[in-house]
């Protein structure tokens, strides 16, 4: 049809010329070749005229022709089809339909598709996803066709939709219930922060809060624990909470009676799992997640399908200890039924990943055990560490690779995780799959693909590092504990490294977990110079920083040609942090085929979830993720996507709210 339509306006641009030079001839006085022209432009424009119509003929002829050639039988049964078909061009012009799409629609009097429904063919072509539409109050599943015809000079590309009336169906998943597990997950540290005399209103606040909730879902609720509740509701309303996003996260937040800390709600849901017992498991599972991510989110479980809400809350820190000395006890007594410790940390370690780790071999030797680190290349993020490490006597064998440890490993070994829980970001998922006792410590918000079958869990997105959630552990384990020095530089340097200097996620316990480690020998100049870089390291991240785009606060950064490496990348995005105005940053690497991305907050925005859309991982304030087969380029561009759909929503929310006002 473009083609067609070029050929029409080439002909009237002739015919226009004729005009313009019959009129020259009238006013040069010129009568006679006036009226010749005259003539030929009359004969030309019935010419045209003819011609236009016999090209609209053809056109049509070949619509018609290159839905006939699909096959006969298949244009048979489509005619005569009980569901509606229809064909449109990319421009939405209807060429074609069967009985049953005429009566739904009454198509004789139409000539466009978005007269019937409000679709745009262009994006369809492009791969946008069209799965339902709605028409006279009922339900379609659509089925997307896409056909190019050509024939001489012309071609079109067509779309065919198929349509199959779905209502009833709907209807039925509509009245399907969903099951939600609802906790306050800092109730205790809510009413602590406030006067004892406000207390029982801010408990009935929050309460009041959760039963308005269940109302407006239409649902039932029932407290089941202090600070727990279930709640049953229909999926018809709850589905309208998904495109919501969930605004009771930030209502609840906005309880202020007193206290200073807002509260926060951690929401399992879960549905279409068979049964209701399945139902209730995955909803408590879901719970759990949202739990060791932060709290403040909604985890919808659905099969093994996992979707994030929320999770824009800082983690507040626990002042109980009553946790830690649990673990620390526990962790004792399987330090002791196990005959060797295997300690492993994430793939491509980090100096609060060998802290730990180092920090762990401590309290195994206290406990008259051997432990092995496992290390594989490339470790250089935390080179000069471990040949600090290399250097004592007491580590000559401690050192050993996966490989090593997987030749090695019996029944009763123990494999203790330290700063990662993903199978999908430790450092041997052969190690940690074994069939072996597990257990795993960490600071990083919960994963989807967490370590499965962990004997003991110690996941406090709290904490600042690891290594101060091992350095808690040795003072509870050990009665007098005593460090060997650079086992005390391990472990600050792995706090420092995460802080930023005591710069970020910083609280009450990360000091005094400091102060412990200072007293054990840690010396700050010796972790000064450790974590010290060159000028030619220093010209790199400078190379980085220069090519940043920085736009409201965030910046993103594609590093040079020929720098890759990621702890490049990730130190450089800390850099960007120091700049002023900056708030987030986004540095790229391209290493290889894949894409390493560092992400950095200052807190402001969450870049967790924003790099859980890649599939990586980490927490609110440093995060990160390896893309596979693309560009640098090309994940650049989704970024801003996500960041320009997150602002969107933003401004939306912002002024839901001040119209709710």
């Amino acid at each position: 049809m473009e083609k067609y339509s070029r050929f029409k306006r080439e002909q009237l641009l002739y015919i226009g010329l004729i005009a313009a030079a019959v009129f020259r001839f009238i006013y040069l006085r010129q009568y006679v070749a006036a009226g010749v022209a005259v003539l030929v432009l009359l004969i030309i424009f019935f010419l045209v005229n003819q011609l236009h119509f016999f090209k609209r003929r053809e056109w049509d002829k070949f619509i018609n022709d290159s839905i006939k050639k699909l096959k006969p039988s298949m244009v048979e049964a489509a005619n005569s089809a009980e569901f509606p078909i229809v064909a449109f061009t990319r421009d939405g012009q209807i060429n074609w339909y069967n009985e049953a799409f005429n009566e739904i629609s009454d198509a004789e009097r139409l000539l466009d598709i978005d007269e019937v429904v409000d679709i745009d063919p262009e994006k369809i072509w492009k791969d946008e996803t069209l799965d339902f539409l709605s028409l006279n109050e009922e339900v379609y599943k659509v089925t997307v066709i896409k056909y190019r015809a050509a024939h001489g000079e012309f071609e079109e590309d067509l779309l065919f939709l198929v349509l199959i009336n779905v209502t009833e169906v709907k209807k039925a998943e509509d009245q399907k219930i969903i099951t939600m597990l609802v906790e306050v997950d800092n109730l205790s540290e809510v009413l602590n922060s406030a006067p004892e005399s406000r207390r029982p209103l801010i408990s009935a606040a929050i309460e009041k809060q959760l039963l308005d909730y269940a109302n407006h879902l239409k649902g039932y609720m029932k407290r089941y624990a202090t600070s727990r509740s279930i709640l049953m509701a229909p999926y018809e309303v709850f589905r309208d909470e998904i495109k919501k996003k969930f605004p009771i996260l930030d209502q609840i937040k906005s309880i202020n009676l007193g206290n200073t800390i807002e509260p926060t709600l951690s929401i399992g849901v879960s549905y279409d799992n068979d049964y209701l017992m399945n139902d209730g498991l995955a909803a408590e599972q879901a719970k759990e997640l949202a739990l060791g991510r932060g709290g403040d989110q909604v985890v919808i479980k659905r099969g093994e399908k996992l979707t994030f809400f929320g999770g824009n809350s800082r983690e507040v820190e626990k002042k109980s200890r009553v946790r830690s000395r649990v673990i620390a006890h526990a962790l004792r007594d399987l330090i002791n039924e196990s005959d060797r410790i295997y300690i492993m940390g994430h793939a491509n370690p980090d100096t609060d990943s060998l802290g730990a780790a180092v920090g762990i071999v401590a309290i195994a030797r206290a406990l008259d055990k051997n432990a092995y680190i496992l290390m594989d290349e490339p470790y250089r993020n935390v080179s000069d560490l471990l040949s600090m490490i290399k250097e004592e006597e007491s580590y000559e064998d401690v050192i050993i690779s996966s490989e090593t440890a997987l030749d090695n490993l019996e029944p009763n070994d123990l494999l203790i995780v330290v700063d990662v829980h993903s199978l999908g970001y430790v450092l041997n998922r052969e190690v940690a799959s074994a069939s072996i006792k597990k257990v795993v410590i960490d600071h990083h918000r919960r994963a989807a693909d967490a370590i499965p079958d962990a004997t003991l869990n110690y996941i406090e997105t709290y904490a600042s590092s690891t290594s101060e959630l091992v350095t808690e552990l040795i003072q509870y384990i050990v009665e007098k504990p005593q460090l060997q020095k650079v086992e005390a530089d391990a472990l600050l340097s792995g706090i420092i490294v995460d802080t930023k200097y005591f710069i970020y996620k910083t609280g009450s316990r990360t000091f005094e977990a400091a102060s412990f480690l200072r007293k054990a020998g840690a010396n700050t100049l010796d972790i000064r110079n450790l974590l010290s870089y060159d000028k030619e390291l220093y010209l790199l991240k400078a190379a980085i920083i220069k090519t940043g785009e920085i736009e409201k606060g965030i910046a993103i950064a594609v590093c040079p040609a020929g720098i890759k490496d990621p702890l490049i990348a990730a130190q450089a995005a800390d850099e960007f942090l120091n700049l002023k105005g900056v708030t987030t940053s986004f540095v790229l690497a391209q290493d290889g085929s894949d894409v390493a991305v560092s992400a950095r907050s200052n807190g402001v925005m969450n870049v967790q979830v924003i790099m859980e859309e890649f599939g990586g991982g980490g927490h609110m304030t440093m995060s990160g993720a390896r893309v596979k087969d693309t560009t640098a380029e090309e994940v650049k561009v989704r970024i801003k996507e996500i960041l320009k759909t997150t602002s969107k929503e933003e401004d939306e929310d912002e002024s839901d709210t001040s119209q709710g006002r």
